[in-house]
């Protein structure tokens, strides 16, 4: 699984396509946070639309796992000898590197940008306590991936998710219900809202993390790839 991993991460920072994801991802977000900056810090504002930019993960997630499949390098890997479960651990621990990776680089930047213009402090604990919510978020793609194995439809999934999502966000009373949905947690962060005792937050997390994984594994293991 070592060479995998190592073969992963080489092909993930030497892709033009990760960075302009990631370049793509972070310009929006910047774009957002002065329509949120007015009410609060600016690290705080880009909380906010960090919850609606799930799409630009799912492009990752297409890039980097659903594209595989078309290119057969899954069943490369695997008539190498590698076991499934060494490609599924090896595909989500880059991929989720690299996409929890963006989500951070993108807050750590606007906190520094506000203490730096702003005079903020950087509300580190915060940060820290959305790591996990992060992690459920952005397995959602790849586990999508995993599971149709096509572009298109890790694609138009991937857009009735977002919608479901969107739909969801703008409900009554998303404040009690946001603490369910991991992608509802930085809309928490941002109201201000997190509970003093995360331990909820975190066990939610843990078992959407535990979720995914599981689904993600099984899709592949029982999958007839030909």
């Amino acid at each position: 699984m070592t060479k995998i991993i190592r073969a992963e991460i080489y092909k993930l920072f030497h892709s033009i396509y990760y960075w302009g994801i990631a370049g793509g991802y972070f310009l929006i977000v910047s774009l957002l946070v002065p329509d949120h900056s007015a009410k609060t810090s600016v690290l705080r504002s880009s909380m906010y639309p960090i919850s609606f930019m799930i799409f630009m993960i799912f492009a990752f997630a297409i890039a980097m796992i659903g594209n595989v499949f078309d290119q057969r390098l899954i069943q490369t890997y695997i008539a190498s000898g590698h076991k499934r479960s060494d490609v599924v651990s090896a595909k989500l621990i880059v991929f989720l590197g690299g996409s929890v990776g963006m989500m951070l680089g993108t807050l750590l930047i606007h906190g520094l940008v506000g203490m730096i213009f702003m005079g903020e402090s950087i509300d580190f604990k915060t940060i820290l306590i959305l790591i996990p919510s992060f992690f459920a978020v952005c397995l959602v793609p790849a586990c999508l991936a995993f599971v149709f194995k096509d572009i298109g439809k890790t694609l138009g999934s991937g857009l009735a998710y977002y919608v479901l999502m969107m739909f969801s966000l703008n409900t009554d009373g998303i404040s009690d219900k946001a603490v369910y949905l991991p992608y509802g947690h930085s809309i928490l962060a941002y109201f201000d809202l997190m509970p003093e005792d995360i331990t909820g937050l975190l066990l939610i997390d843990a078992a959407w993390i535990a979720f995914f994984l599981t689904v993600s594994y099984i899709a592949l293991s029982k999958s007839d790839l030909k």
